[in-house]
């Protein structure tokens, strides 16, 4: 979970400052500044992406020991 967590937070770094209007900035820098959010963007749904891939695989890891500790039961309670 650790390294999850880094990633998340290298990401969240990077974020600009939402209460920044960036007003004083000539339109090249602006620009920059966009490519610069869209990427982060991009990089933030990719990382989600990841991770809702990831929950869903141990989701269904999660049932199958949920199966198998229900056949193990129930073989159990019906031993002769």
């Amino acid at each position: 979970m650790g390294k999850r967590l880094k990633a998340v937070q290298a990401l969240a770094s990077e974020v600009p400052d939402a209460a920044e209007t960036y007003k004083r900035l000539k339109q090249q820098n602006l620009e920059t500044k966009l490519a610069e959010v869209h990427a982060l963007a991009t990089k933030a749904a990719a990382l989600h992406d990841k991770y809702l891939t990831e929950l869903a695989s141990d989701d269904r890891e999660r049932e199958h020991i949920r199966a198998d500790a229900r056949v193990r039961f129930n073989a159990m309670i019906n031993r002769p």
